[in-house]
């Protein structure tokens, strides 16, 4: 198989240089807890696949809508469906791929920060980290059943941060 990180046919993806957040972000006591340094989205990403055995320096966000795709995180397997996302702390051993056969359609983000990372570092020994597959009940269901607050919040943060990647480009 020919796999790929990217270029996929209709992707976007906005990547913020080091040297501009090495500048803006690092030293702003406003931001620097917790940043975004890379978005984007990739329709139908066939071969799709990554394998980072030392993870990286950012957490990464993947949020799935369509098709399907398999991720392993620290030793953990996990199958990814329409509805799923899920979050890969920093420096944590992964891979993930889209299936060869449905390849999934995704938004994803890398950020970082001080508070971001020991937030998710809170979540991951709470045993909070895994694949979200019971995030497919509309909001007003979770809130009833008293559904744990991280997990929805995570869940509007996925939903909101990619809403205007839905929007296709102006025609020129």
């Amino acid at each position: 198989m020919n796999y790929k990180k990217d270029g996929f046919d209709g992707q976007r993806a906005i990547v913020i240089p080091k040297s501009i957040i090495h500048k803006f972000c690092v030293f702003n006591n406003i931001i620097n807890k917790a940043y975004i340094t890379d978005l984007g989205y990739y329709p139908n990403a066939q071969f799709h696949y990554r394998k980072r055995p030392l993870g990286t320096d950012q957490n990464i966000l993947i949020y799935c809508i369509e098709g399907k795709g398999r991720v392993t995180i620290d030793k953990s397997n996990y199958t990814v469906v329409p509805g799923d996302f899920f979050i890969i702390p920093c420096n944590v051993s992964h891979y993930y791929k889209s299936d060869e056969n449905d390849p999934w359609t995704i938004y994803w983000c890398h950020f970082k920060g001080e508070q971001a990372d020991a937030k998710l570092h809170l979540m991951r020994f709470r045993h909070h980290f895994k694949a979200m597959h019971e995030l497919t009940k509309p909001p007003k269901i979770y809130l009833s059943e008293g559904y744990h607050l991280n997990k929805f919040v995570n869940f509007l943060f996925a939903k909101n941060t990619f809403k205007s990647f839905d929007r296709k480009p102006k025609k020129k």
